[in-house]
């Protein structure tokens, strides 16, 4: 969903670094890294067990979500063509759903904030399904809970580690382009089936 169907990068960029910086913890790149695959539940317990970020989790999830709500509400937006391919695919009954790292309610608030929810038989996160983007189970169980195989699957995907994830799993994998992947390009080509920098490439080829 971010950096696919919505321009959110915005909304994550430098959110751990901004919230670490309220504890006196620095973010290195290693640990930048390592958070990158993670949802938010993830990367609390992330700044927990790992930076020892002196709070209770709980406390922090309220905090870190509070943070990223609030940017959702004011930085996201749909990209080009994303309603019109979704209306296309829909209308030729193809069964979509989201599968993010975003948490599942603000995920679904934004999809209904710009009126996508409907095209979405459900949403299911790093959280709902117990793994990580990164893993390539992640995606053979979503694909399970859809009732189909993966074969009979297409995922959009920006970051080269899903890409990468999402084709080891024997899925359809198109690369949507995103400026703040950019520099990862020609490395998450090799993983994809097809490669586009706009939805409204496949809407007028449609």
């Amino acid at each position: 969903m971010d950096g696919t169907l919505l321009d959110t990068m915005p909304v994550w960029r430098g959110l751990s670094e901004a919230f670490l910086e309220g504890y006196g913890v620095a973010l290195s790149p290693a640990a930048e890294a390592d958070l990158l695959p993670l949802s938010l539940e993830q990367s609390v317990a992330y700044f927990h067990e790992c930076l020892k970020v002196p709070a209770a989790k709980k406390d922090m999830l309220t905090e870190i979500y509070a943070m990223a709500n609030h940017r959702y509400h004011k930085l996201a937006k749909p990209k080009d063509g994303v309603r019109e391919y979704l209306e296309q695919r829909a209308a030729a009954g193809c069964k979509m759903c989201v599968a993010t790292v975003t948490d599942r309610a603000m995920a679904a608030q934004v999809l209904t904030r710009f009126e996508l929810r409907r095209f979405f038989t459900d949403i299911y996160t790093c959280d709902t399904i117990g793994r990580p983007k990164s893993d390539p189970r992640f995606f053979l169980d979503v694909v399970e809970r859809l009732g189909l195989s993966p074969a009979e699957c297409a995922v959009f995907e920006d970051s080269l580690y899903c890409l990468r994830s999402a084709r080891a799993a024997g899925l359809t994998v198109i690369g949507v382009f995103d400026a703040e992947a950019a520099a990862d390009e020609m490395a998450a080509r090799e993983y994809c089936h097809q490669y586009i920098y706009s939805f409204t490439e496949l809407t007028e080829n449609a």
